[in-house]
C-alpha cells in the first residue's frame, strides 16, 4: 500500500516496470519514443539492472513489456518487511541516478 501511494505520488516505479523517478531514463509517457531514442532508454535500464544486481542486496529481472525492456521487482517472501522495498527502491534510484543523460 505504502509504494502504490508513492506511485500517485511520482516516488516509486512506474506501474513496476521502467523506472520513472530518474527521467533521464523514463519512457515518454504519450506517444512512442524515436527507435534509436528508444534503443538507448533499453539500453539505460538494463544498466540500472545490472548496477543493481551487483551489489547483491536484491536481485531484479528483466522482461519485454509492448517491446519495452522492464526492469521487474518480484516481492514474494512472508518475511519482507517496508525497509526490503524500501532499500530496494533506493538502489534503484541510486543506480538510475549513476546513468548518464539518455
Amino acid at each position: 500500500r505504502a509504494c502504490a501511494n508513492s506511485v500517485r505520488h511520482g516516488q516509486c516505479l512506474d506501474r513496476w516496470s521502467v523506472v520513472r523517478r530518474a527521467e533521464r531514463v523514463s519512457r515518454p509517457t504519450s506517444g512512442a519514443a524515436e527507435p534509436a531514442v528508444a534503443q538507448r532508454i533499453d539500453a539505460a535500464n538494463a544498466a540500472i539492472m545490472e548496477t543493481v544486481n551487483r551489489t547483491g542486496e536484491i536481485y531484479v529481472s528483466s522482461t519485454r513489456l509492448n517491446g519495452i525492456f522492464t526492469i521487474r521487482v518480484a516481492i514474494g517472501n512472508l518475511r519482507t518487511q517496508a525497509r526490503h522495498v524500501d532499500r530496494a527502491w533506493e538502489l534503484l534510484q541510486e543506480a538510475a541516478a549513476s546513468q548518464p543523460a539518455v
